[in-house]
């Protein structure tokens, strides 16, 4: 028992090897009481380790360039701490409708479903890779998308949700590039919020929330879309 003060070292490990600790990595998952559980390279990889009522924190210096799925976690929050959470190189669908429901196939930057998650501090970049997008039925390009989900994202930036730009430096008008996306497809009560926020650079929406049961709010941000397009 009690508090130990370490220095100068690179990696812990336990249990024979089974659990390493590298301070030096961008993203730490702990236990609801506080402890360290592990150290990772990716957002997903913290994901697949969580548990529910854990916490993941990102280095705020951290630039993560990946697809994150979050499905079945209860009360998990991530702390992004000024960290920007961009779009893989090649974006892939993270929500199928012929195997999770609805109409269209999804490729978002952050995926919440069958769940309830937390979200601060975290910017997330589109990258303007719609065009880069698998075809797919009725395909969209997202930013953060919740599906059957509840959660709170505070001080979230989203931007970049959109195709590459036009030739004249316009968005395009494709119909895709929803910022941030809430669907509530099975009736059940669920409530998500979005607090401090800020949503830009996106292509079709800057918010899309919708489905039977939803309670949906929208606390002190800003939208800003490109205005008028001839």
């Amino acid at each position: 028992e009690g508090t130990d003060s370490l220095s100068g070292i690179e990696v812990l490990s336990f249990d024979g090897g089974a659990v390493t600790l590298d301070p030096s990595k961008a993203v730490q998952l702990f236990a609801a009481g506080g402890a360290l559980l592990g150290t990772f390279d990716t957002l997903q990889g913290a994901v697949d380790a969580a548990a529910d009522g854990q916490t993941i924190r990102i280095d705020g210096s951290a630039t993560l360039r990946e697809q994150v799925v979050i499905e079945g976690l209860t009360g998990l929050t991530i702390e992004g701490n000024g960290a920007t959470l961009e779009m893989a190189d090649a974006p892939v669908f993270t929500h199928l409708s012929a195997t999770d429901g609805g109409s269209r196939d999804r490729a978002a930057v952050i995926t919440v479903r069958d769940g309830a998650v937390d979200i601060s501090g975290l910017t997330v970049d589109g990258r303007g890779l719609g065009d880069a997008m698998p075809s797919g039925t009725s395909a969209d390009f997202e930013g953060v998308l919740y599906w059957d989900a509840d959660g709170t994202l505070d001080g979230l930036t989203v931007t970049g949700v959109r195709d590459a730009y036009a030739a004249d430096g316009q968005v395009k008008g494709n119909q895709r590039g929803n910022a941030i996306v809430v669907l509530n497809d099975d009736g059940a009560a669920r409530s998500v919020t979005v607090q401090d926020s800020t949503v830009e650079d996106f292509q079709k929406n800057g918010i899309v929330a919708d489905g039977e049961g939803l309670t949906f709010s929208v606390l002190t941000s800003t939208v800003t879309g490109a205005g008028f397009l001839p």
